[in-house]
């Protein structure tokens, strides 16, 4: 199964392919299998949202795309630390059918913006989905990574599921990502 979806993506020079497993994925599989292109592995983690206040964070500004300046922010930052993943045609694509997601207010996809002063350096979703939230497409622009302002997302959002009510939240992210440092204290596994 795997090996004809790579055909595909070899034959049609596909930029972008996600192949979810519900195990972990070590170095050995993939070695196995027969590619060129990056593979990148993502985590999931399950965290309980009273825990929020453990992380450490920085003041940041934090904003929920309601308003289309907001949004357009947004999806300039979500090209911006996506196209050399992705490429700049997919990379565009992308957001541009998310967008559509975000502006549906039945879909209960939002998407928050996150500011350094006056400039957007990093996005995330959030998903309310019945009793449970998702945070994931957790981006922070490179040069602003290992600053803090990946963590102030993730206390902001994970106060913003408490405040709805959320008893559990689970986290998506690149298993090569700082996210999952917040860890180290115990407050999500």
């Amino acid at each position: 199964m795997i090996e004809s979806e790579m055909e595909i993506i070899k034959k049609e020079k596909q930029p972008f392919l996600m192949i979810q497993f519900d195990f972990e994925v070590t170095d050995a599989f993939i070695n196995q299998l027969d590619y060129d292109f990056e593979v990148v592995k993502y985590d999931y983690y399950g965290i309980e949202t009273i825990d929020y206040s453990k992380i450490k964070s920085r003041n940041a500004k934090i904003v929920k795309a309601l308003d289309q300046n907001t949004m357009k922010d947004g999806v300039i930052v979500d090209i911006e630390a996506n196209t050399p993943h992705m490429g700049l045609d997919f990379a565009i694509r992308r957001i541009l059918r998310k967008k559509e997601a975000y502006e549906d207010e039945s879909s209960h996809l939002d998407l928050y913006v996150v500011y350094e002063d006056d400039r957007p350096i990093g996005n995330c979703e959030y998903f309310l989905n019945q009793d449970i939230v998702k945070i994931e497409e957790f981006d922070i622009i490179e040069s602003h990574q290992r600053k803090g302002y990946g963590s102030s997302v993730l206390k902001r959002l994970l106060k913003q599921a408490l405040d709805d009510g959320i008893e559990f939240a689970y986290l998506i992210t690149e298993s090569a990502d700082t996210a999952k440092e917040n860890n180290r204290d115990g407050s999500f596994c």
